[in-house]
């Protein structure tokens, strides 16, 4: 399965400044100096080749891919100030393969409340941050509390933390060893750095090392042919090379680009006695290593129930397709006129897929008049809803059992959920 963690959507000039084109323009241009395997769109209006990626671009660049990731970054310091309505509506739109993650500017007030609007009304799943875009410390306590509403949140945060064209951009926020209060604070918090923090991989590679929940993407590092293979040899010597994911960062080039130039991280050294990256490896960054990552703490072979929030938004109550933001896979537990809904999703976005919504009906007391089975990975799970449930206003408070095998399943982290089993 083909995952593009580390795509964008932005465009000159309606959320790119001239500066930031002008320069993004020129690096390009260094780039393709060294690699074939970079993207250049060809447009007779010379800025719109240095970071356009239009929705027609993306839709065509990833076309290869099974899932993408997709954000716009809000650093209006440096000159990108991306909607967020606009990369939901592209989402909405998309969501048989894109999942899309917000960008917020930790210097605003009102940082955290973008957040939460971002995820629980916008339904996006990640947030990007940008130290020397956004001109922030990371290291400052001032930023905590967002970084923290995104654990409590349960989303990943992706990192620019490493170097940049852009001008005015901070040098000094920008190694990745400054992540390093927050992984302390945050443990629970997955985040991953982008480009492996060039030109300081080997900072980033320590780093992921120590920390269990911090992983790195391969974008935008073919283009340098030296740096790239020694960046590979060090997470390779560390022992993190599971941890290093695979992303294109469109539109600095495509997903196939990027396989393109993993593939050719050992042509520097071919013919010499310096040892090879190996190719198992390269395949497990393509195709494997963004399992852990995006899935982290979720590997139940059991039912997870979340508590239904009033701002889940239900379209259509499909007989195999519902999409709602959820914040665990698995099965998971919703309700709409007075129907508990049990769906089984991939774990991977907020689309329910490869299987039935299993539905149990409610009299006005809340007696259960019905009780279904859900199959989940070839196991039949039985709900048993209690008579007590409060189903106006989307609260569900307890569930009376949740039976596998005739044995009880707890679920951690989801709220008030009780579960209980006689005899």
């Amino acid at each position: 399965m083909l995952v593009d963690i580390h795509t964008n959507l932005m465009w000159y000039p309606d959320h790119l400044s001239d500066e930031f084109v002008e320069y993004a323009y020129a690096a390009k241009k260094a780039k393709m100096r060294l690699s074939e395997d970079v993207y250049y769109a060809g447009h007779e209006v010379q800025y719109k080749n240095a970071f356009d990626a239009t929705p027609e671009t993306l839709l065509k660049a990833t076309e290869d891919c099974d899932r993408v990731v997709v954000f716009g970054l809000r650093a209006p310091y440096c000159g990108v100030d991306v909607p967020q309505e606009l990369v939901a509506d592209f989402v909405s739109k998309h969501t048989d393969r894109f999942i899309g993650w917000c960008s917020v500017d930790p210097n605003d007030t009102d940082a955290v409340e973008q957040l939460e609007y971002n995820v629980n009304e916008l339904g996006l799943r990640g947030l990007k941050v940008a130290p020397i875009y956004q001109h922030f410390d990371p290291q400052d306590p001032a930023h905590l509390p967002l970084f923290r509403k995104a654990e409590a949140l349960d989303i990943p945060v992706i990192w620019h933390q490493g170097t940049s064209f852009v001008r005015p951009g901070p040098l000094k926020w920008a190694n990745p060893i400054q992540l390093e209060d927050i992984a302390v604070a945050c443990p629970d918090l997955r985040m991953m750095i982008a480009h492996m923090g060039h030109p300081w991989e080997d900072e980033c590679v320590v780093l992921i090392r120590k920390h269990p929940n911090l992983y790195a993407d391969i974008s935008a590092l073919h283009y340098r042919p030296l740096r790239h293979y020694m960046a590979f040899m060090s997470a390779l010597e560390y022992g993190v090379e599971h941890k290093l994911i695979f992303g294109s960062d469109f539109p600095s080039a495509t997903p196939a680009q990027v396989i393109a130039g993993q593939w050719k991280v050992n042509d520097i050294v071919r013919n010499t006695s310096l040892p090879a990256f190996p190719d198992e490896a390269i395949h497990n960054m393509i195709y494997e290593n963004w399992k852990p990552f995006l899935q982290e703490g979720y590997k139940r072979a059991a039912v997870a129930a979340a508590l239904v929030k009033p701002y889940w938004r239900l379209c259509g109550l499909l007989a195999h397709e519902l999409h709602a933001p959820v914040h665990r896979p698995g099965a998971f537990v919703t309700a709409h006129d007075r129907r508990i809904l049990f769906a089984v999703t991939d774990g991977f976005d907020a689309t329910v897929r490869h299987a039935a919504i299993h539905e149990v009906h409610f009299d006005r007391l809340g007696t259960p008049l019905a009780q279904r089975q859900v199959v989940f990975n070839g196991t039949a799970f039985i709900a048993v809803p209690s008579y007590n449930h409060h189903v106006v206003g989307l609260e569900i408070s307890q569930f009376a059992g949740v039976f596998v095998h005739g044995r009880t399943l707890v679920f951690p982290d989801i709220g008030p959920v009780i579960v209980e089993v006689d005899g």
